[in-house]
């Protein structure tokens, strides 16, 4: 009678990719779907998996590097053409740059007009060739060349592109009003100027003159009164009063626009309106002392749309209120008024100076006079942050980190303000606190977690990174910068080795972390939403430039290299080996890429040879090009990509390993594995 075959049954495990690093559980015990180690990926919040995020790309209001479009031109060269040459037509007047020359063709950047078929082109007037069909836009007939066209269309337009002039670092940058800002010390680092971004580059912001006045009458001055003493006159642009009533006893100073007729000097003065003064002095140049590292907050304290401001300090100047076009620095009579940190809460504006947190008086920013109900607590340790928590009229609080615990301000004003001791163990590292869902700061435990409880008024402090301490204790004291990505739901930590933590909080709750490297440090960062509705980021470095985060495809011209590597996964029988067929992935793109995967069998043994490399094109949700006419293409591809990769080997366990390097893939994300495997005998 004659034997018959057995079926060999193949078993397949499905996992989704979630949960984030886990440095601390033993390699062949982390959950699968958590990662073993891992750089320039991130939880993917709204597609799920990992993703291989965006780049950045420098930045100062110029048409940025990643809209850059490439055309390519069909013509017979007769002459010489050189890359950075610009071609004309002889008779359309069309114009562009060469980005590339390749047998018969031209890849073409800043095209302006319409190049006609068959007319001549000339290079500094002689003619060179002649055009064969006319440009088209993104006209590459393959993935690889269309993606190469548009890396040397940015790179061109990268170019163009500078930092604010001066020296150092960016000490700050910030975006109010759908404009981005930036303080970089001059260039002989003898003091920090502001810079605006437009359409040509940064713009510097001109600082004004103060005046400072006393004996204030007759009526309340205006912003854009006129300020008259005899012969000299000025613009007052914003009235700082610190102490007193425009009945006779207001005092404080003007911020002016450059004296017309000369000084002004100590005396009586008047403003329009019927407004009396007398001057202290002469005028002086309003400036900011180099060295800074700014904090921003934008609050309005009135009723009127109008008045939206920005409030800054950098911890060794005087704070200040900027509308986007004139700087009032705040006087607030300290003997060292340089503070470091601010916030807007309940109608104050909050300045720390080491131990000591002032406030302005109630609804107005600049005044900082007891008598109006400026106020002073003492928190007793240097304070590191402060964090306003949400909350109706009755019930916001706000956090005041300091370097070895936490306070927490209660009430409305001076009148009821109560300051309690939240956590005497956990402080926060400087400018690390953030609020998404609840609070979270870098602690000398790790990351802290500090959400309100269902008693009244109280918050509970968890820390939420001991999955990964090892990297916690090294990075200690490194920190630089924290930002909130609402429409990635990450909190982000910056460190001066060039780390970022990236921290995904879904629902309120950490749901894991993610670690990236810029290959440079971000010193400064803001993200916020602009008038379109979109979120916008953009960071600082030391280098001097400004870079808008998340775009693009490279880190500024740059290769990002990235690496994703899972656990051992024993697929619930650890002593059982197995064969593995076939890993299969569940990708969404956002356009080519490629990824090269490969895996390792047994938990890492010597003994077992790593599997082979494979290089894994990606295609971008909605199709790729399979189908190639000139002028014309065809995309048909999936909108998840479900990518085959085999296996050969036979070992207990898997660690499946995803890798990349370049400058022009897309951001793409690895939602799900499934794994192909037939199970054997026990492992002897």
């Amino acid at each position: 009678m004659r034997a018959q075959m057995v079926p060999v049954r193949v078993d397949t495990q499905h996992f989704s990719l979630a949960g984030g690093l886990d440095m601390v559980s033993a390699a062949t015990l982390i959950k699968p779907g958590f990662v073993l180690s891992s750089q320039n990926y991130e939880i993917d919040s709204v597609k799920g998996g990992y993703r291989r995020p965006p780049g950045y790309e420098r930045y100062d209001g110029q048409p940025a590097p990643s809209d850059a479009s490439y055309w390519l031109l069909m013509v017979d060269i007769t002459g010489t053409v050189a890359v950075g040459n610009t071609i004309t037509g002889a008779t359309s007047a069309a114009t562009g740059k060469v980005l590339q020359v390749n047998s018969g063709s031209l890849v073409l950047g800043r095209v302006t007009g319409v190049f006609a078929q068959g007319e001549s082109f000339t290079i500094a007037a002689v003619v060179q060739g002649s055009i064969i069909s006319a440009a088209v836009e993104s006209g590459a007939s393959s993935v690889e060349d269309d993606a190469a066209y548009r890396g040397l269309a940015a790179d061109d337009r990268r170019a163009d592109i500078l930092p604010p002039p001066g020296s150092g670092r960016i000490r700050g940058v910030w975006l109010y009003r759908d404009m981005v800002y930036a303080f970089r010390d001059n260039a002989g680092g003898t003091a920090c100027d502001l810079w605006k971004e437009s359409a040509s580059g940064w713009v510097q912001v001109p600082f004004l003159y103060e005046v400072t006045f006393s004996a204030g009458g007759g009526a309340t001055p205006a912003d854009g009164a006129t300020l008259t003493q005899g012969g000299v006159t000025a613009t007052i642009r914003r009235v700082v009063r610190r102490t007193g009533a425009w009945g006779g006893t207001a005092a404080g100073t003007f911020v002016i626009s450059a004296p017309s007729g000369g000084n002004f000097a100590a005396g009586a003065a008047t403003a329009t309106g019927g407004v009396t003064i007398t001057l202290a002095g002469i005028q002086t140049a309003i400036t900011r002392p180099p060295g800074g590292r700014y904090e921003f907050v934008n609050h309005n304290f009135t009723g009127s749309t109008d008045t939206l401001r920005v409030y800054g300090c950098d911890g060794v100047g005087t704070a200040f209120e900027f509308d986007g076009t004139y700087l009032a620095p705040i006087h607030t009579g300290m003997a060292t008024d340089a503070p470091s940190h601010v916030a807007a809460h309940k109608g104050h504006l909050f300045l720390s100076f080491r131990g000591s947190l002032q406030h302005s008086s109630i609804g107005f920013p600049l005044e900082w006079s007891p008598v109006t109900g400026a106020n002073e607590l003492g928190i007793g340790d240097d304070i590191t942050d402060l964090l306003p928590q949400p909350g109706d009229a009755g019930g916001g609080a706000m956090s005041i980190f300091s370097v070895n615990s936490t306070h927490v301000l209660y009430g409305s004003s001076a009148a009821d303000w109560q300051l309690a001791l939240g956590s005497p163990y956990a402080g926060a590292a400087p400018y690390t606190a953030e609020f998404i869902g609840s609070a979270f700061a870098l602690s000398q435990r790790g990351i802290q977690q500090i959400a309100a409880t269902s008693n009244f008024g109280d918050f509970q402090y968890a820390a939420v990174s001991g999955i990964i301490q090892p990297l916690i204790n090294r990075l200690q004291g490194t920190a630089t910068v924290s930002a909130v990505l609402k429409e990635r739901n990450q909190y982000r930590l910056f460190f001066s080795d060039n780390t970022i933590l990236a921290v995904t909080v879904l629902g309120g709750k950490p749901v894991g972390i993610m670690q990236l490297d810029y290959g440079r440090p971000v010193r400064c960062y803001v993200a916020g939403n602009k008038s379109d509705g979109r979120e916008y980021a953009y960071f600082g470095s030391d280098d001097g430039y400004v870079y808008r985060d998340l775009v693009g495809t490279s880190f500024d011209g740059d290769s990002i290299e990235s690496w994703l590597r899972l656990p051992f996964n024993h697929f619930n029988s650890p002593e059982h080996t197995k064969t593995f067929k076939k890993a299969v992935l569940d990708v969404v793109s956002d356009g080519p890429a490629s990824v090269q995967v490969t895996y390792e069998m047994g938990a890492g043994s010597v003994e077992v040879d790593a599997g082979s490399a494979t290089d894994v094109p990606i295609y971008g949700a909605g199709g790729y090009w399979d189908e190639f006419i000139w002028d014309e293409f065809t995309w048909d591809g999936p909108t998840v990509n479900r990518l085959e990769v085999s296996l050969d080997g036979t070992e207990t366990s898997l660690s499946m390993m995803f890798y990349g390097n370049s400058a022009t893939h897309q951001s793409f994300s690895i939602q799900n594995i499934a794994f192909h495997y037939i199970v054997r005998r026990l492992k002897r």
